[in-house]
């Protein structure tokens, strides 16, 4: 069976992440992870683009990165393979470090942008490794003290925060939004990535059907909401994750 074709965002904007080979870590230490945050820099310089999120998990990391379609699979490969090579070096390792190929979610609107963008950070608070979203190893607190990355962390990547506090109303209401919604991950961590399937499902049928699919699926004829269903249940989603992102049966 052939792999599922990459879906080019028209925003060029991609959720990307990866986990290491069955589940198991990828750092073992902080030198590890600042070892990453290097080679995600370097991957920048390398290949452009602009980084607007990031977080480093025990076996897992996550991107939201905007660059060319075209650009995005060789500075990943780049990223993940040289980071590999350090890694199996340090550590006295061999073969596979990640698993599989790495995941690449399009971003096509703001309100999805903002959703991922508060997914990544809120990962720590729901795997219950941080009680807040103030984790080091991720790019929240470039958006709430940015000063602080040049003064203490010179090791991070930049992360370019102005679209996405501009888009929240500023890092006081970028803040409130990740405080309101860790409560809720750390009781129920599937709930997250019910979220954020939602949004994305929401996002995709919004880029066939325009603004406010819900309402224009709610409101078409029964043979026609019946097609604009199949139309979003041939891009890949159930119809109960469908039904459950529009309330639409």
């Amino acid at each position: 069976m052939g792999r599922n074709r990459r879906l080019k965002s028209e925003a060029d904007i991609y959720h990307i992440y990866t986990r290491g080979v069955n589940g198991e870590p990828i750092f073992t230490d902080d030198a590890d992870r600042k070892k990453l945050c290097y080679v995600i820099g370097d991957a920048l310089d390398g290949y452009g683009g602009e980084l607007y999120a990031w977080c480093l998990m025990p076996n897992h990391v996550h991107f939201v990165l905007r660059n060319d379609f075209d650009a995005i699979p060789q500075q990943i490969a780049t990223l993940k393979s040289r980071y590999a090579r350090y890694f199996n070096d340090r550590h006295g390792r061999y073969g596979h470090l990640f698993q599989g190929r790495y995941g690449c979610k399009p971003v096509n609107t703001d309100a999805y942008l903002l959703t991922v963008v508060r997914y990544v950070h809120l990962n720590p608070v729901a795997a219950n490794i941080s009680r807040t979203c103030d984790y080091p190893w991720s790019s929240y607190r470039d958006y709430v003290s940015p000063g602080a990355r040049h003064r203490a962390a010179h090791h991070r990547p930049d992360v370019s925060t102005e679209p996405i506090l501009q888009a929240f109303g500023g890092p006081s209401r970028f803040a409130s939004a990740h405080a309101l919604a860790a409560p809720t991950a750390r009781k129920d961590p599937a709930q997250l990535e019910r979220d954020i399937e939602d949004a994305e499902t929401l996002d995709s049928l919004e880029g066939d059907l325009g603004p406010d699919p819900v309402a224009r699926i709610r409101s078409a004829s029964r043979p026609e909401r019946d097609r604009l269903l199949r139309n979003a249940k041939a891009r890949g989603y159930s119809i109960s994750r469908i039904a459950r992102a529009t309330g639409c049966v």
